[in-house]
């Protein structure tokens, strides 16, 4: 059984693991708000790769998010019935809602590039 000082530990490795996603989330979004939303005239081909790159980006957050949630998921020493596992389960949802929205935006990327 954890204590809460266990559940703090996997807490820090989860977050720790998931850092890389947030910063490249907020990069991703940023490169989004320039060359898609902004009106800039910029030559189409140019456009495509960004767009592609974007994509990539996006992709590799999505497997990078969806394989750090699966792995605290799977951590066999955690219960998702023990109400002292409660913060862990809802950062599992939240996570792979966080899933979900990456992938719509690599949708809405994708459907930008036609």
């Amino acid at each position: 059984m954890y204590t809460m000082t266990d559940i703090t530990k996997l807490f820090n490795t989860f977050f720790e693991n998931t850092k890389q996603v947030y910063s490249g989330i907020g990069i991703s979004l940023f490169i989004i708000i320039i060359f898609m939303i902004m009106p800039l005239n910029i030559y189409k081909p140019y456009l495509i790769i960004v767009k592609l790159i974007i994509i990539f980006g996006l992709c590799f957050l999505l497997y990078k998010n969806t394989l750090e949630t699966h792995n605290l998921l799977k951590n066999p020493n955690i219960s998702l019935n023990n109400p002292l596992h409660s913060p862990i389960k809802n950062s599992i949802i939240l996570s792979y809602v966080l899933s979900l929205v990456i992938f719509i935006l690599i949708i809405y990327v994708f459907y930008g590039i036609f």
